[in-house]
Order: structure tokens, then C-alpha cells, then sequence
């Protein structure tokens, strides 16, 4: 059965949950909400279970939004309303509607999977590394470009810590997403966005990829069942690369995921 579909017309934008602010307590705690709720309505689209989840401490929700990780989240705004407000109140008060987090930049040792058939890289000191994933968009608001902007919001996040490294020649900004190849759907938008195909990977590398090296099990061998949960590369790694030779210019992700939700909202995207 298909996920209700939202008539009402909203405005959409990103923003990025901050890690220093007097609200972060508040702020954990919704993030905390979306995920479970997410996790309840969708028990199939992440590495993790609602089971998994359900009983992690606050203390431990806190810590996933803390650096290297990085959140976001698309606030959904009934057209009409204030929308001077700024991104902390939008938060605050906002109905959530979308997630994704990105990670980075990852050093190449953590980064670079030798056994999932991905391409080795040639100059790693030349580029920064970051992994995308827990993307989310809730069923009621698919359709209208917010998977795509969340996925941009990431992009133009990399992009611009990259070009800001004092000192350094980075040249490449290189980003990665693990996810199920039976979501052929997700598969397509990505490749819209230039990833592609990068290897295999196991459910264990993208708990430890995610950050949530925690839920390993601690014996991943032991029995049949085991290697084919945690050992087995099932799930698809697909990476793009950002030029910063050609495009040196730093992006307001806000804006331009703004912008990218206002144009796709006749649900051409996923």
C-alpha cells in the first residue's frame, strides 16, 4: 500500500542541526523522535531496527550529532506562515519531514574497503573523503525533490569545508553512500546526482561506516546466520566526485536546496 500523499502546499528548507546551541537537548530529542518514527514507518530502510533504537540513551543520540557527523533536516512550512523566522526557531517549531546525515572528512584508512571492490585512489592527500547516509524523506512528502535537496545540502557541506582547509591542495571532494540495489528507485536518483556503482559492501562496514560501530555484534562469524547478516556484501556502495579545480565557488546549501524542492515539486524526483 502506497504512503498517504500530502494535498496541503508547503514550503520547504534545509537546515543543519547545530551542535553548540542552548536548544540542543530539545533538538536531540526531536531528532531522536524522527528517527524512531522513521524506523517504525519504514522497518526495512535503514542499517539499523525500531529494536536497535528504541532503548539507546540520550547521552548516545547526543554524541551522533556531534562531529565527524553532521544532520540535517528538512523542515516542512504550511504556505502562508512566517517564514522569517530563523533556522533554530524553524527547528524548534517546524514539522520534520526529512533527514540524512553525512560524516567526514574520513580519513582514507577508515575510508578505503579493499574487499568491496573499490577503486583505489591514486592521490588520497589531494582529497576529502565523506560518507552520506540515514537519508529519509516521511511518505506523505516524497514526490516533491526533498531526497535530492537533503542529498545536495550534503554536497555543497563537503564542498565548502574542502575549499575553506587552510594550507592544504585538496583538489577533489569524494562522497559515498551505502544502501539496499533492490531500491531501484533511490538507485536512479542517485545516479541522476553522478553517483555510481563503487563495490559491495557488508551490513558491518556500514554500522561502522555510520557511526555505529556499537551495534556490531560481537560475534559475526560463529554460525550461518551471522555471516549472512553481517558478512555477506549485499548492500551497494555508490560514490561521486566534487572538481575543485572547475568549481572553487562556495554554495549556500540552503538556498540552493530551497531552490532545488521549489522546482522538483511536481514529483519528477524521488
Amino acid at each position: 500500500m502506497s504512503p498517504p500523499t500530502c494535498s496541503a502546499p508547503f514550503r520547504y528548507s534545509i537546515h543543519r542541526i547545530p551542535t553548540d546551541s542552548p536548544h540542543t537537548p530539545e533538538l536531540v530529542k526531536r531528532y531522536k523522535d524522527a528517527k524512531l518514527a522513521a524506523l517504525l514507518a519504514e522497518p526495512t530502510g535503514f542499517a539499523v531496527q525500531h529494536v536497535d533504537e528504541v532503548h539507546v540513551s540520550l547521552n548516545v543520540w547526543t554524541k551522533r550529532l556531534a562531529p565527524p557527523s553532521t544532520i540535517f533536516i528538512c523542515v516542512a512550512t504550511p504556505d502562508g506562515d512566517n517564514n522569517s523566522v530563523d533556522d533554530e526557531e524553524k527547528l524548534l517549531s517546524g514539522e520534520w519531514v526529512g533527514f540524512v546525515t553525512i560524516r567526514g572528512p574520513v580519513p582514507y584508512g577508515e575510508y578505503f574497503l579493499p574487499e568491496s571492490g573499490q577503486a583505489v585512489v591514486e592521490t588520497p592527500e589531494l582529497e576529502t573523503r565523506w560518507h552520506i547516509c540515514n537519508l529519509y524523506t516521511a511518505g506523505a512528502h516524497r514526490g516533491r525533490g526533498i531526497g535530492t535537496g537533503l542529498v545536495n545540502a550534503c554536497n555543497e557541506f563537503a564542498r565548502n569545508y574542502s575549499v575553506g582547509v587552510p594550507g592544504t591542495a585538496i583538489s577533489t571532494v569524494r562522497l559515498r553512500l551505502f544502501m539496499n540495489p533492490k531500491k531501484t528507485a533511490l538507485v536512479a536518483m542517485y545516479k541522476r546526482m553522478s553517483f555510481q556503482e563503487a563495490g559491495k559492501v557488508t551490513l558491518k562496514e556500514g554500522f561502522i561506516a555510520n557511526g555505529d560501530a556499537e551495534l556490531v555484534p560481537q560475534d559475526t562469524t560463529s554460525t550461518a546466520e551471522n555471516i549472512l547478516r553481517c558478512e555477506t556484501r549485499y548492500g551497494l556502495a555508490m560514490e561521486r566526485t566534487i572538481n575543485l579545480i572547475k568549481d572553487k565557488t562556495p554554495g549556500a546549501y540552503v538556498s540552493r536546496v530551497e531552490a532545488d524542492v521549489q522546482t522538483l515539486e511536481d514529483g519528477r524526483v524521488v
